[in-house]
């Protein structure tokens, strides 16, 4: 799914009863605004684009082993971070054959594990954070190193 905003068009507001400056600060006025508006498509389109999703799943780690089993490998890319509970700092995707895929380190936990993954070539920098929507959490930056976290109501 791709969302398109509709573009401003400056064509029925512009006519000859306007002063030349007037009519010259509109069409500025809208190009800056159409602007802003394919801006915004892009970054809306960019968290529901299925390649650049951030995408979390429940698998069942093994301590001491990089590989586990997802519902789908073919949703996932070589590259990809990967954050969550039993994973180290900065692990990426080594492989993915079926639906197994190998990390670049070894799980340092057992078990029950929801991992997020982020898609390649997305940085985050400190400061700026992703927003999964599915399972309500944030990913970003601290201490250079990617973080999930989640958030509790404002009392």
């Amino acid at each position: 799914m791709t969302l398109f905003l509709d573009r401003i068009d400056a064509a029925p507001i512009l006519s000859d009863v306007f002063e030349p400056p007037f009519a010259s600060w509109i069409a500025v006025l809208v190009n800056v605004l159409n602007e802003d508006i394919q801006d915004i498509e892009n970054a809306l389109n960019f968290f529901i684009a299925p390649n650049l999703a951030l995408l979390s799943e429940a698998v069942t780690l093994t301590l001491g082993l990089p590989t586990f089993t997802v519902v789908n490998g073919s949703i996932y890319r070589v590259g990809s971070s990967v954050i969550g509970t039993g994973i180290p700092v900065n692990t990426q995707i080594l492989s993915i054959v079926g639906n197994t895929i190998t990390l670049t380190a070894n799980a340092t936990s057992g078990g029950s594990s929801t991992l997020t993954f982020v898609p390649v070539g997305t940085t985050i920098n400190n400061g700026s954070f992703l927003y999964d929507t599915t399972n309500n959490v944030y990913v970003g930056m601290q201490n250079n190193s990617l973080v999930k976290f989640t958030t509790t109501s404002y009392p």
